[in-house]
């Protein structure tokens, strides 16, 4: 009938909707340009010490460490290297070299150590000591190895007797210092008192005192 012609017509489409065919922007992965850093092994590069020979002292102690009176020697040595590669910086094998023992507040020089020294390459040289004589230093003070380097011998004489380490600066002598240590004293005399000297077992006290220290 005419009446159901006019409905279908009015019946809208429900066929799928055709898909979009605007293509979608695709993302790529950008290329980088710029160089990347190599690494390469580093390279030693000797350096100009001006005139002044490098010392690097490595002591067994710790700034203000307490070190015995009565220690007779030190267990680890004390080493100093001196000189390097690079211009200025080598030491002369000719140089000669002395440790010294000396008080930290005033430099005065106390004693000369044994001194062993060596070249374990050219223009480097290891300077060690294991001397320590704690009996002849006063508990409570602070004290520093102290290297001693000149040209010669007179000039290293000279400087290892003069009175402090300026003194031996003073004549040439090149100065270079320890970390301080501390002299720890050894056990003073005293005495252990015990009252009373008599009693019975798990019923009477007995204490203890001490004097002298």
């Amino acid at each position: 009938s005419p009446a159901s012609d006019s409905w279908e017509a009015s019946v809208p489409s429900t066929s799928p909707e055709t898909p979009s065919t605007t293509p979608l922007p695709v993302t790529t992965p950008s290329l980088v340009t710029t160089p990347l850093p190599v690494t390469t092994p580093s390279q030693t590069t000797p350096v100009s010490c001006e005139g002044s020979v490098p010392v690097e002292v490595i002591s067994p102690w710790t700034s203000l460490q307490l070190i015995s009176q009565q220690a007779t020697s030190l267990t680890v040595p004390i080493v100093a290297q001196v000189g390097g590669a690079g211009a200025g910086c080598e030491v002369p094998s000719s140089a000669m070299f002395a440790w010294v023992l000396a008080k930290e507040a005033d430099g005065q020089i106390l004693k000369v150590m044994d001194t062993q020294v060596s070249f374990p390459s050219p223009g480097l040289a290891s300077v060690t000591t294991s001397s320590f004589d704690g009996s002849s230093l006063s508990s409570s003070t602070h004290y520093v190895y102290a290297l001693l380097r000149a040209e010669n011998t007179e000039t290293l004489a000279a400087g290892s007797s003069a009175e402090t380490l300026g003194a031996a600066a003073a004549l040439g002598v090149s100065v270079s210092r320890s970390l301080p240590f501390l002299v720890d004293a050894a056990p003073s005399p005293g005495r252990v008192q015990i009252l009373p000297l008599q009693g019975e077992a798990l019923k009477t006290s007995f204490p203890f005192g001490t004097n002298g220290w």
